[in-house]
């Protein structure tokens, strides 16, 4: 597979992009249709027309830079874009790309068991693929082992972190 992230990959030009891309698949023999190529995007800078000239050059995962759906915590996190444009990318990149995902930012000062669950509902409903989320973070079970929390745990977890002593 290849990864393009960090920064703002979606800053970049398309034209430049299916240069490169088209330069590991001639120096490896690996045709990109037989592999993943993802590309991270931000709410901010992706637009349907060059998500669109990503895709035919060749990347076939868009991996969206969501952080919240709430603009308050987005304007807290810093980021530029509101919850609107990113529900508006996430709607573009499932009609562009075969696969997409988004990333929600988790743990920061504003976040509770109730806030976290609003936003694991509220991306659910934009994936529009039930079960595609399943776990709400780790935990640690108190005999050395970290485990995946279900959603049903997470509250009780996070209740039970805020009351513990710092060992």
């Amino acid at each position: 597979s290849i990864f393009i992230g960090g920064g703002t990959p979606s800053l970049i030009d398309p034209e430049l992009l299916s240069a490169l891309l088209k330069g590991i698949e001639q120096r490896f023999s690996c045709p990109l249709s037989s592999i993943e190529v993802t590309m991270e995007a931000n709410p901010s800078s992706a637009e349907g027309q060059k998500l669109k000239e990503f895709a035919k050059a060749g990347v076939n995962r868009l991996s969206i830079g969501v952080q919240s759906f709430d603009d308050q915590i987005l304007s807290f996190l810093g980021r530029r874009h509101c919850s609107k444009e990113a529900q508006d990318v996430i709607k573009t990149a499932a009609e562009i790309f075969p696969e997409f995902s988004f990333d929600l930012i988790y743990g920061h000062k504003y976040h509770d068991p109730h806030s976290w669950q609003k936003e694991l509902q509220q991306a659910l409903a934009r994936i529009g693929t039930p079960a595609v989320l399943k776990t709400a973070g780790f935990g640690y079970d108190g005999k050395g082992q970290a485990k995946i929390l279900s959603l049903e745990e997470a509250p009780a977890a996070w209740e039970k972190l805020q009351t513990t002593e710092a060992v």
